[in-house]
């Protein structure tokens, strides 16, 4: 029986026409290759799995980040020279590496993905990264512009999620909100009974600033 593969091809619209993204297998047999080694990240599966379930979760792993989220274009199957047999779905969306060498640096699980413009310049590279702990505890990453400007460590985190900009005014604040920002927002919750236990982090400028909503159940968050 051949074996089964399937993956994802992001792409997205450059300068000089449609750029997509490639990997390499790495490792000693591959080191000094690249003829035939560069791929679309994919992975095997087995008769009767679902195959674009299977693509999802390669590129997440192999990666360390969700993929965007968007219409899925069914590319069909190929079958490769050796008889292996690939199906591919094609996204449109943006994958920065900086953020990718970073993540490979830390050596730490991501257990989520957070994308906006949190530094108002309309970046593709500003995201937000929730790592997971070896002692089980969260840390919060935001990487604007490539830069890590937002660095926190949560024993407990409920919710992670962005804030619109425009959405900011709306808020009720506890203490001496709300934080000035530039762009979209970060609400950070450690407990998600409790309305008051909720973080707002911003960007502003040069500096991170941040708040406390009086009831963060009450935000809007689309």
């Amino acid at each position: 029986m051949p074996r089964l593969s399937a993956g994802l091809l992001l792409y997205r619209m450059g300068a000089t026409g449609i750029e997509v993204l490639l990997v390499h297998p790495g490792g000693p047999f591959w080191a000094r290759r690249d003829t035939g080694a560069w791929s679309i990240p994919k992975g095997e599966y087995e008769p009767g799995e679902d195959p674009r379930r299977r693509a999802e979760v390669e590129f997440s792993e192999e990666l360390g980040s969700v993929p965007p989220s968007g219409p899925r274009r069914d590319l069909d199957e190929v079958t490769q020279a050796g008889g292996k047999r690939v199906r591919a779905w094609a996204v449109r969306g943006e994958f920065d590496p900086t953020a990718q060498a970073w993540m490979d640096s830390e050596k730490q699980p991501v257990s989520g993905r957070i994308a906006g413009d949190f530094s108002g310049n309309d970046d593709v590279r500003d995201v937000a990264y929730v790592l997971t702990r070896p002692d089980g505890t969260r840390r919060v990453v935001v990487l604007a512009g490539g830069i890590n400007r937002y660095d926190a460590t949560f024993t407990h985190l409920a919710i992670a999620a962005r804030i619109p900009k425009a959405n900011l005014n709306a808020i009720q604040w506890n203490g001496d909100g709300p934080p000035y920002a530039d762009g979209d927002a970060l609400l950070l919750v450690r407990n998600a009974d409790d309305p008051g236990s909720g973080l707002v982090v911003a960007i502003f400028g040069k500096d991170v600033t941040t708040a406390v909503p009086a009831d963060y159940q009450s935000i809007h968050l689309h």
